[in-house]
């Protein structure tokens, strides 16, 4: 079927802002119900997930997820490590404004009570058994059961520019979707073409791989970067069924749009706009190049998202280290090895696969300045790349540039 545009025409484009305009506010407006709601009483009770705990001189720090806010305190008791467990958490609301709703700040509050283990603490528990080292009984349990890793660990996948690959989102979820749907299809094929022949198989595959994503999502807490993720995925779905065109940077403006007005936090979440970034890449990449054979296309897209977000790594993180040019080849291997991480630890044997992890060692960065109007003209390139190829090649050639500059 050939694909056609979201919009046929200026009109449909205004109504659907119209539209989009109205959930934004009616969603605001229920937020702001919920802030006068939470700030009527001096302090706010609730369930909340411990996303992180770390010392910070004499103190802890914790940072908090409830039903309605992210927001991090601090504690003098000596806490043993609670990351990934519910508490009864208690709040002061004196300091509380609206905007908090969206991001996270600090809070005066005090923790009541500690809940008994759920079932993803204890996954995680299973999961890190089955390993030796601290790195693989931090590493394995996230890319599972999305639990939390100290900055130790974080600070080594970063080295090695990978920190994608361990928090679970699109990526993740889209090739546990494929996994599931091939081997839906490979059960119920034979059965369809038996009984029911005019059955869409097609479609009932991927409502089954709808229901199971929306599973694992509401079973690790709907985590920010998995519900954005869902939601991405599950909107994706819709236009190619409906063969709306998917590969199309106006799709991915108004799917960003459709985000952002159903979850209004993620314009303050660096990791939303780093992953619509990488988004951006790999369409920069289909657009130009998606004629050229499919093992070139897989090989080639893993190295040009790795270069081409460089200079926007740079802004933000301010480093760069040696080990991160292996990247692209561990981003290559991990899509097949993903899901035989899966089965190993699923058959208890995790353990076999300590190798993969504790070859990593410790190394020195090196700090990156990327002044804004040197990120600006680099924007400016990627833009002009939506029309021309030689952009593309250009804002390659920046990024390669940039980093050998400042390495030397």
């Amino acid at each position: 079927m050939r694909s056609v545009p979201l919009f046929a025409s200026a009109k449909e484009r205004v109504v659907a802002a119209c539209i989009l305009i109205m959930l934004l506010c009616a969603n605001l407006l229920w937020h702001y119900h919920i802030f006068k709601k939470i700030t009527a009483k001096r302090s706010y009770y609730a369930k909340a997930l411990v996303l992180n705990q770390y010392p910070k001189g004499k103190k802890q720090i914790l940072k908090l997820q409830t039903p309605h806010l992210v927001f991090y305190t601090s504690t003098y008791e000596k806490l043993k490590d609670l990351r990934d467990r519910y508490v009864a958490v208690a709040m002061r609301t004196k300091r509380l404004r609206f905007a908090d709703l969206f991001r996270p700040t600090y809070h005066y509050a005090y923790i009541r009570k500690v809940y008994p283990k759920d079932l993803r603490y204890r996954i995680k528990e299973a999961i890190a058994a089955q390993h030796g080292s601290k790195l693989a009984k931090e590493l394995f349990p996230a890319l599972v059961v999305a639990t939390a890793m100290s900055k130790e660990t974080r600070d080594i996948l970063a080295r090695y520019g990978i920190s994608h690959l361990v928090a679970i989102s699109g990526f993740h979820l889209g090739l546990l979707g494929l996994v599931a749907g091939v081997v839906l299809g490979f059960l119920l094929r034979p059965l369809v073409q038996k009984f029911a022949p005019f059955m869409n198989l097609s479609l009932f595959i991927a409502f089954v791989v709808a229901v199971l994503a929306f599973c694992y999502t509401a079973f690790l807490g709907y985590l920010p970067s998995l519900v954005r993720s869902f939601a991405l995925l599950l909107f994706g779905s819709l236009l190619a069924f409906r063969g709306i065109r998917l590969l199309s940077f106006e799709t991915l403006a108004w799917v960003v749009a459709v985000v952002v007005t159903l979850f209004p936090a993620f314009l303050f979440r660096i990791g939303f706009w780093l992953s619509v970034a990488g988004v951006f890449m790999i369409y920069l990449y289909l657009h130009h190049f998606s004629h050229r054979p499919k093992w070139r296309i897989f090989i080639e897209l893993s190295v040009w998202v790795f270069v081409a977000m460089l200079p926007i790594s740079y802004a933000i993180f301010h480093r760069f280290e040696p080990q991160m040019l292996l990247s692209p080849l561990l981003s290559i291997a991990f899509t097949f090895l993903y899901p035989l991480f899966l089965l190993a630890h699923i058959f208890g044997v995790g353990g076999v696969w300590d190798f993969a992890v504790d070859w990593m060692e410790n190394g020195q960065f090196l700090s990156m300045q990327m002044p804004l109007w040197l990120l600006a003209l680099y924007c400016a390139i990627l833009a002009a790349a939506i029309r021309y190829r030689f952009a593309l090649l250009l804002a390659l050639l920046f990024s390669v540039v940039v980093t050998i500059y400042q390495v030397a």
